[in-house]
């Protein structure tokens, strides 16, 4: 029941922005991270459609991990600590 929370929240914020961050440095833009918000609301409604919902829970879960990955782009940080090189 946790994970389907988990996927429905990040799924409406993903739906939502069009972003979905998947890493620290690394996120998910545009109609992409739509699509990943969808399919993470689906997700969610698993375990109330079938009884394999758990496993379809987790399929979806690794899913979003790895086309996210497949398709992020590098996050610039902008630290605000200057290198004295002198």
């Amino acid at each position: 029941m946790c994970l389907a929370i988990l996927l429905l929240v990040f799924g409406i914020i993903a739906l939502a922005k069009g972003e979905f961050k998947i890493t620290g440095g690394r996120k998910v833009k545009g109609d992409i991270g739509r699509v990943l918000g969808v399919l993470m609301i689906i997700g969610a409604g698993a375990p109330f459609i079938t009884q394999y919902g758990g496993v379809i829970q987790i399929a979806v879960l690794i899913l979003v991990i790895v086309i996210g990955l497949a398709t992020s782009e590098k996050i610039d940080k902008v630290t605000g600590i200057e290198s004295d090189m002198s």
